[in-house]
């Protein structure tokens, strides 16, 4: 393809994201893609072929999004620098025994204890105590230690280079665009997931959730500089992958989460760019704090909540992505398939505010029936023109 058929043909995909998201009808609803580690199987490759070869991860992730058919790409290539952890033995994150899934192992590294001395100063806190805890290789002696931390910190230099040549290649070698520009964590989350741990969150949240409050309260200001003071372009957007919301009460969940929540969407609403949050596991009993979100402000990828139920709540709201459950590509048969895509589109495609994509991503080699998406994809893409 030449180069300006790329980018016409990039410019038209964009434009469908732009439209849906924007709650008009796109010439054809967007597809996109959410495939993660699963690359790398359908290669027959491993996780640390990929880690060793910047130029193989890419070459896995283009062969995976080529052999099927996507608008744009939630992420291309590993979205997190995994081998500058196992560098230096750090527990944080595994590779599995498929060789290919890389999990993220459940640890906390603060005691219940150390709220007070977190909240007074808390990137003190990460630098000297959790760092120590999370990185078996900073406990040795000098220069052992030293060594250690430039390995690191060299190996995160070379992973964001490597990521700024990936976003590179599939704009422009793939006419695909990758839909985030950046991540933007919720406080709540990277607390839950780093530092205090699920159990250890959870179970403080019941006990005295004042203190997890002032946590996150303590944290918020330094992440809400992942937030744009300023936004060049509408697109792409932000992303946040939220993880904690569906072990929460809806009273836990105002308190110690929504609030930094709604104030990420409305900064990002106001420089003109979206929030795009996947919404991990069941979030039907926070919906009615939705209300509150302004027109056009967000994008809800839906896990286990029932798409066609929050499109008819917040079609004129809320653009929605989600509608193809990776288990029905894993088990059941491609008609079986087919006709969820018809009954999704009937209901979500009109009016726009709809981008398909399946319900979770593909990691593991097992995750899905190669068929059935090809089939599904293709579908998609001619049933889905308006």
């Amino acid at each position: 393809m030449e180069n300006a058929d790329k980018k016409q043909l990039l410019e038209k995909r964009i434009n469908r994201f732009v439209t849906t998201s924007n709650l008009e009808e796109p010439d054809i609803v967007p597809i996109m893609s959410q495939i993660n580690s699963y690359a790398i199987a359908y290669c027959g490759k491993t996780a640390w072929d990929a880690f060793e070869d910047p130029e193989l991860e890419r070459q896995c992730y283009r062969r995976a999004n080529e052999a099927f058919y996507f608008d744009g790409l939630s992420i291309f290539g590993l979205n997190h620098p995994f081998k500058a952890y196992l560098d230096v033995e750090s527990p944080t994150y595994f590779v599995s025994e498929d060789g290919v899934t890389i999990q993220h192992r459940e640890t906390s590294s603060m005691t219940d204890a150390e709220y007070d001395e977190f909240c007074e100063d808390p990137i003190a806190f990460i630098a000297n105590k959790i760092a120590a805890r999370k990185i078996k290789a900073f406990e040795k002696p000098s220069p052992e230690n030293y060594e250690a931390l430039k390995k690191l910190l060299d190996t995160i230099a070379a992973f964001k280079q490597n990521s700024a040549e990936n976003r590179r290649y599939v704009l422009e070698e793939m006419a695909m665009p990758i839909l985030s520009s950046r991540s933007a964590p919720n406080p709540c989350d990277n607390f839950f997931d780093f530092i205090r741990g699920f159990k250890g969150t959870l179970k403080d949240i019941r006990r005295f959730s004042d203190k997890v409050e002032k946590a996150v309260e303590a944290l918020t200001p330094y992440y809400e500089k992942s937030i744009p003071s300023s936004q060049e372009e509408p697109f792409p957007w932000l992303l946040s992958t939220c993880h904690i919301p569906t072990f929460l009460s809806k009273e836990q969940f105002k308190k110690v989460y929504w609030p930094y929540m709604k104030r990420c969407i409305l900064a990002a609403h106001e420089n003109g760019t979206k929030y795009m949050a996947f919404l991990e596991g069941t979030w039907k009993q926070h919906f009615d704090l939705f209300e509150e979100i302004p027109k056009g402000a967000l994008i809800a990828i839906l896990e286990s909540d029932d798409i066609i139920d929050f499109k008819k709540r917040f079609g004129d709201q809320i653009t929605v992505a989600g509608g193809m459950p990776l288990a029905m590509l894993k088990h059941e048969t491609e008609k079986a398939c087919i006709d969820q895509v018809k009954r999704v589109y009937d209901a979500c495609a009109p009016g726009g505010g709809f981008i398909f994509t399946v319900d979770k991503p593909p990691l593991g080699p097992k995750d899905l029936n190669v068929d059935n998406l090809k089939a599904v994809n293709a579908f998609a893409h001619e049933y889905g023109r308006y």
